[in-house]
């Protein structure tokens, strides 16, 4: 069983990993070079973990491509764990956090063990064909710098995630312009040295990351790639019970969060996200990090409306 955690691994990649949060760090040791590397962020995938694993692993060799896959395992609580081991071998990697961190920590991190000159970023249920993947790594071959998947449908369970969904897309564009009508989809593929460029300046951790590596790409003039895929939602409901209202709340911080807002030449409203500490729930036991989201405005009134919502946020003048 090869259960990998990260320390100080052989990349050129320049971000940081969370250090704080791993658990035995270990030295991955590689044998040959490596074309392509995938990063699967998991969370509570023990059900459908492994066959997917295997599959993907099938589908990679049939494409004759020297490639790896890193299972990026942000301390999932069910069979997680024990699938992940058993689907590692000298090119399925797990690297595990002993608290959660987010998706797109555990991203940031696998990023430095990654050792491949493609990377792919790829949900854990694997909703794209093996045809769809094969199409995107030859873009990719073919000199394309940054290509993210652009689910020509989707088959939302709950009519409120459709409604989220819409919503946040719609913002990110009228905030940044990015021209995308799909910032989420769980298939992007970048060449390592835009990624070494992209990532150190990433810093969401959680509900923003996807749309902030497109935010961020087009800020540093970074070509990107829309692919169209049909989405093969493999999941079964397993993700579906989401707060729709925290999260909507949480998006919106994290979107703000990336931009000043302003009108003219004025300040409208400036956002900040910061993590101020990490404290131990009573209850559970667990350690959890501890956020509070800094809002400052030039204008009184809206200052004013702003503090009506200081029971979920400390608003600063």
């Amino acid at each position: 069983m090869m259960e990998q955690v990260l320390a100080e691994p052989p990349s050129k990649a320049t971000v940081e990993p969370v250090r704080r949060f791993v658990k035995n760090p270990l030295l991955i040791a590689y044998p040959e070079a490596v074309r392509v590397s995938l990063i699967l962020p998991i969370y509570n995938e023990g059900m459908i973990l492994l066959d997917n694993v295997r599959n993907l692993t099938k589908t990679l060799n049939r494409l004759g491509l020297v490639s790896e896959i890193l299972l990026c395992d942000d301390n999932s609580n069910d069979g997680t764990r024990d699938a992940a081991e058993l689907a590692s071998s000298d090119r399925v990697f797990h690297l595990r956090f002993s608290e959660r961190i987010g998706k797109g920590a555990t991203i940031k991190n696998a990023l430095n063990a990654a050792r491949g000159e493609i990377i792919v970023i790829l949900d854990a249920d694997i909703p794209v064909s093996p045809q769809e993947l094969s199409g995107a790594i030859s873009l990719m071959e073919e000199g394309h710098q940054f290509v993210i998947g652009v689910r020509r449908a989707r088959p939302f369970t709950r009519t409120q995630r459709k409604i989220l969904s819409i919503g946040f897309n719609t913002l990110t564009n009228i905030l940044f312009r990015t021209k995308v009508p799909d910032h989420q989809c769980g298939f992007k593929l970048i060449q390592r040295a835009a990624a070494d460029r992209l990532f150190p300046s990433i810093g969401s951790n959680h509900f923003t990351f996807d749309a902030e590596l497109i935010v961020k790409a087009r800020s540093q003039g970074i070509p990107v790639t829309q692919y169209e895929i049909d989405w093969l939602e493999k999941r079964n409901g397993l993700d579906s019970g989401l707060p729709v209202f925290r999260t909507t709340l949480a998006m919106l911080i994290d979107l703000l969060a990336l931009r000043t807002v302003s009108v003219g030449s004025r300040n409208l409203l400036g956002v900040e996200r910061v993590t101020n500490g990490f404290f131990k729930n009573p209850i559970t036991g667990k350690t959890v990090a501890s956020e509070i989201t800094l809002i400052g405005s030039e204008n009184s009134t809206l200052l004013k409306i702003l503090r009506r919502f200081r029971f979920q946020m400390s608003v600063h003048s």
